[in-house]
């Protein structure tokens, strides 16, 4: 057995060891070793995955941001945290006014220095938010006396901590995270009784300066589970106010769900303008002078007729063409061809006139020209 036949045949491992073999007499700098290394570069990279295997876990479970509160990832994609509100604009102007109205009221009531400020105004699906609300809470279900419908008022934990020790002659610069591992007790609810009193007095007078209301507690709940004013995924707007009470803060939630503002949706919505509110009536009354003085031409047709192609070719100087018409004939008077009268020859002094026989067209009433 021979020596070739002994040992196997060697191959090359790759496109860039054939490319720099001993047959090749470039070696590494040929253009063949260019151009396989640049193939095994690109095998690589193909290879490799466009994401981690980390950052594919982050996206699809939130990751660090979980933490913040709030859907994440794929749960944010199919269940928006926040629901558009833009159809109705002046539910702004309910907003600023109750801001303005809930800290007079707070300042009487708790007779200290109180600060606040409009935090959001969005839109919220009714099962998000109560999920999202903690057990116990303070919850109270209030009512419109004019419009069937329900509507929320909750205080979030901070809020309810320095709103109590205000009251109970406590300290407010106390600071710090609020947990709640107890049932409120009795004071507590009683004193939140007299903030959505308060509270919904308030959110009423809000609401009178666009329509007629008067907002009324329909019942207090300490248990989100138990609150079903409407469908969970039922849209709803969200009033949150930013209360201070000096280095303390919290919010006041107030909530309503679409279908109690449907009633008064058409008095949420700004006023739709006619056109001709639109326009300024100096620039009317211009535009108008200045049209008064446009000259428009006027064309006066004796007859119209219809003559073979052949005969309309064949017309030269002195061709006499018979308009078959009497000179009682009425004539057709035209502005820009429009038909908008007809009249019959007469004379004004040594001249051709046309008297009117028929009323001319009023093409301001029938829309033909700006008036």
């Amino acid at each position: 057995m021979s020596n070739a036949e002994a040992s196997p045949a060697q191959t090359p491992s790759s496109l860039s060891e054939l490319a720099t073999g001993s047959k090749d007499p470039g070696g590494a700098g040929s253009p063949w070793a260019k151009m396989a290394s640049a193939v095994d570069v690109g095998k690589r990279e193909a290879s490799e995955p466009l994401l981690s295997q980390g950052e594919i876990d982050q996206f699809m479970k939130g990751g660090a941001a979980a933490s913040q509160g709030g859907n994440q990832g794929v749960e944010a994609l199919a269940e928006p945290g926040s629901i558009s509100i833009s159809g109705l604009p002046l539910l702004k102007t309910v907003a600023d006014t109750l801001v303005h109205s809930l800290s007079q009221d707070i300042r009487q009531l708790t007779a200290s220095i109180v600060g606040s400020e409009l935090g959001e105004l969005t839109g919220v699906r009714m099962g998000s938010f109560l999920d999202s609300r903690p057990i116990p809470s303070l919850l109270a279900i209030i009512k419109s006396e004019l419009w069937p419908g329900f509507g929320l008022i909750t205080a979030d934990l901070p809020f309810a901590s320095a709103f109590f020790d205000i009251l109970m002659g406590g300290r407010q610069s106390r600071s710090g995270t609020v947990k709640m591992s107890r049932p409120f007790s009795a004071i507590e609810l009683k004193f939140f009784r007299r903030l959505v009193e308060v509270a919904t007095a308030s959110f009423s007078r809000a609401f009178t300066q666009l329509v007629p209301t008067s907002f009324v507690i329909d019942r207090f709940e300490t248990n989100p589970r138990l609150i079903a004013i409407s469908p969970a995924s039922e849209n709803a707007a969200r009033f949150r106010i930013q209360i201070q009470f000096g280095s303390r803060s919290g919010n006041i939630d107030f909530v309503l769900p679409l279908s109690t503002l449907e009633p008064i949706a058409s008095s949420l919505r700004p006023p739709q303008l006619s056109a001709d509110a639109l326009v300024d009536p100096a620039w009317r009354r211009h535009f108008v002078d200045r049209i008064g003085r446009f000259e428009a031409s006027i064309d006066v047709v004796l007859r119209e007729l219809k003559l073979p192609f052949r005969t309309v070719v064949g017309l030269s100087v002195g061709d006499t063409i018979p308009l078959n018409m009497r000179p009682d004939t009425p004539v057709i008077i035209r502005c820009r061809g429009m038909p908008i009268s007809t009249g019959l020859m007469a004379r004004s002094g040594d001249r051709i006139a046309i008297s009117l026989i028929d009323a001319p067209r009023n093409l301001k009433k029938e829309g033909k020209i700006f008036s």
